[in-house]
């Protein structure tokens, strides 16, 4: 005869669940069944302790639950109208759904420029302003001394043999745009020199343990920069007395941070119209965003052979490498000098090639300048035969856009 739990409770007028329907069937086995008492105690504890640990156990969803999709209705053929495009029609909605969604645009993270303000007025009065601010005071210079301080405690254990030296021209505590692409500090470390194909992987391997070493110092890598002649990296410099650190490059056997430093500070000293036009041709280069020599950019040192270009056709300078110790006297103001920059190159024939050491228009000045590739050639005064700007791409101008000012 078999025992029937559910039509037994109905017939007396009890509705149960499974659970409750299994407590009542183990009631009456444990009556009926002849166990001793310890029996007895020994399940009604263990029976507790399990209801016990239920109660401790957190809810848990079921895995179905969780994974719950909303599948795509599908039409039936009556429903569509026809049986034969009904998919169809599902999935040219679903396409047309798609598109009216708002597309994803990536765009750069490039903090606009803000134009400066001034509380001069008149251009020649902004113009001394804005130079008042990017000259370069003995207390910057001290703190930038210190940073090369530091760099070299933590590179020289391990380089004894290496010099290394810091570069500065203009104010980096300024505040100017583009300042971690384009740092105002230079830092080179003079290590012994390989020749041939090898220099080039000697220098980038080089700069990659100095950079390991002043990261593990609490520097911070912002970027590399590789291509070209002279591969460095930018780093910043750890706080120091309640300043935020200072973005500079560092590099390996790269002369153009003396070379720059060198041509600044001889005119600085013969001729303060000159150092004043380099400065400000710099900061305008660097605020307008063509002078980032890893993207097709004129450096800031080329900016500064412009300059001195410039002035040495309106006869401010000497043509030649004369113009490193010679002293001039030039009756204008810094303002009336930027701006005949700007007109000068605003017209400028791109056909010929720059060279300060000549001091004088020429296409032949090169051995590897070509005409009309629509790029400028400019020659290193250090270095003869040398094209500071073949890192260009053919097409571009001086300042990348076609901007004059």
């Amino acid at each position: 005869m078999q025992l029937d739990i559910r039509s037994m409770l109905r017939h007396f007028g009890f509705e149960a669940d499974l659970r409750t329907q299994c407590i009542i069937l183990a009631g009456i086995l444990t009556a009926v069944l002849p166990l001793e008492i310890h029996h007895l105690l020994a399940m009604v504890l263990g029976a507790a302790g399990y209801m016990f640990l239920q109660q401790l156990e957190p809810s848990v969803r079921r895995r179905s639950e969780l994974l719950e999709v909303k599948k795509p209705v599908r039409r039936s053929a009556g429903s569509a109208g026809s049986g034969v495009g009904a998919e169809e029609k599902m999935e040219k909605e679903n396409a047309e759904r798609v598109e009216r969604r708002p597309k994803e645009v990536k765009k750069p993270s490039v903090v606009p420029v803000q134009a400066p303000k001034f509380q001069a007025i008149g251009w020649d009065a902004e113009v001394a302003e804005l130079l008042q601010n990017i000259v370069l005071t003995s207390s910057v210079r001290a703190h930038v001394d210190s940073i090369t301080q530091k760099v070299k405690d933590l590179l020289l254990p391990v380089l004894p043999s290496a010099k290394i030296d810091g570069y500065v021209i203009a104010n980096p505590l300024s505040g100017t745009a583009f300042g971690v692409a384009v740092p105002d500090v230079e830092i080179v470390v003079l290590s012994t020199q390989a020749t041939g194909a090898e220099a080039s992987k000697y220098q980038k391997s080089l700069i990659r343990t100095c950079t390991d070493r002043l990261v593990t110092g609490g520097f911070k890598f912002r970027r590399s920069a590789f291509r070209g002649h002279e591969p460095k990296v930018t780093l910043i410099s750890p706080p120091q007395s309640g300043q935020a650190g200072i973005p500079f490059n560092l590099a390996v056997n790269a002369a153009t941070p003396a070379r720059a430093e060198t041509i600044f500070q001889a005119r600085e000293k013969n001729s303060s119209c000159a150092s004043q036009l380099m400065l400000l041709v710099r900061r305008w280069a660097k605020d307008r965003g063509i002078s980032h020599a890893a993207k097709g950019h004129l450096s800031p040192y080329c900016w500064m052979l412009l300059a001195i270009y410039y002035l040495q056709e309106v006869g401010a300078l000497k043509p030649g490498l004369g113009f490193l110790k010679a002293s001039t006297d030039f009756s204008g103001s810094s303002g009336e000098l930027l701006k005949g920059f700007m007109h000068f190159y605003a017209k400028f024939s791109w056909s010929e090639a720059i060279s300060v050491r000549c001091g004088r228009r020429s296409s032949a000045l090169l051995p590897c300048f070509v005409e009309n590739v629509g790029r400028p050639a400019i020659e290193d005064p250090f270095e003869a035969g040398s094209d500071l700007a073949s890192g260009m791409p053919p097409g571009e101008t001086a300042c990348g856009d076609g901007c004059t000012a």
